[in-house]
């Protein structure tokens, strides 16, 4: 009766601290949801993670497709990401797999996981070689994209994981000065960057950003400037220093927004960094979708963010000898 007693406490622990696995049993890949989006889940560090996962509405399971990660902001959840980026459309026309995960507490962590906190950055590799062993994904052609907190995870996975990503987009997002310290990506990864220079939520020129946690007094910490962090990457990517600027036609006046386009093009391997400044602009997803019922004032309504970002992905490829780290 011991023996039995110690071998089920045993296998309590190994189920709870298994680094990540499957949660549910469905097949994915013939489970006939394509053009659908399905909610799913993985154990990991000890979390049940959730995350939906849709398939272009022309799935074929012999062919490979490339996977593009959105990650909400803050306060936010993958049904409402889904709806508000239009990804999933963007997928069913171009032909890849959007997946949406959903943080704990609602919010992304970046530093190491703890009893109450996950480690995402770990989630968010472990939750890519999930969905490659599940289905038939180009691992060439890897994604990651983000609004606000969603960002800066995006950022943080090309930095830390630059083997894994071809290129990665931010919108409303940043890097904090301490993460600065250990900016030491192996591979080049094409960036882009679309930011407000009104977002007083991660300010445009850098400086503090707060953080309200439950029952806690407000955490602060710094962020760097926009064009501070496009030079990190233009000079790890030995881009071209002197960039390529256009103003894009102001289409839609009655936003108060300007976007101004720069590109610093030609890095190692075709790599490039972009920013589109949103002169004007506020923490909002720049959206055309005047139906949009959550626009946040100051959105800019001159471009669709999630058009922009797929048009760079789709420009940008890793090389074949490099490989899921």
């Amino acid at each position: 009766m011991q023996k039995i007693k110690h071998f089920l406490i045993l296998s309590i622990f190994l189920l709870l601290n298994v680094s990540c696995g499957t949660a549910n049993g469905t097949d994915y890949a013939s489970s006939g949801n394509p053009g659908k989006s399905v909610l799913q889940s993985i154990q990991c560090d000890g979390f049940k993670r959730e995350f939906i996962v849709h398939l272009p509405d022309g799935y074929n399971e012999n062919e490979e497709y490339p996977l593009v990660m959105c990650f909400h902001g803050r306060g936010g959840n993958a049904r409402h990401t889904e709806k508000r980026t239009g990804f999933s459309n963007i997928a069913d026309r171009e032909e890849f797999i959007v997946v949406y995960p959903d943080g704990i507490n609602k919010a992304w962590y970046l530093s190491d996981a703890t009893i109450n906190q996950p480690d995402d950055i770990n989630f968010s590799i472990k939750l890519i070689e999930h969905l490659c062993d599940e289905f038939p994904i180009d691992k060439t052609r890897i994604y990651a994209t983000g609004h606000s907190n969603g960002g800066f995870l995006s950022l943080r996975l090309a930095a830390k994981h630059s083997g894994t990503f071809a290129a990665i987009a931010s919108v409303s997002g940043g890097l904090a000065l301490i993460h600065t310290r250990d900016f030491h990506p192996e591979f080049p990864v094409s960036i882009l960057l679309i930011h407000g220079t009104k977002d007083t939520t991660v300010p445009y020129n850098g400086g503090s950003l707060f953080l309200k946690r439950k029952g806690r007094s407000r955490t602060k910490f710094r962020i760097i400037p926009a064009l501070e962090l496009a030079d990190l990457w233009i000079n790890h990517n030995k881009c071209e220093t002197e960039p390529v600027i256009e103003e894009l036609p102001n289409e839609v006046r009655l936003d108060g927004t300007t976007v101004t386009k720069t590109t610093w093009p030609d890095g190692q391997d075709d790599s490039e960094v972009v920013l589109y400044t949103i002169n004007g602009g506020k923490h909002g997803w720049p959206t055309k979708n005047i139906d949009s019922s959550s626009l946040i004032p100051g959105t800019c309504r001159e471009i669709e963010a999630a058009e922009e970002i797929w048009k760079f992905f789709s420009r940008h490829a890793k090389s074949t000898d490099t490989k899921l780290s």
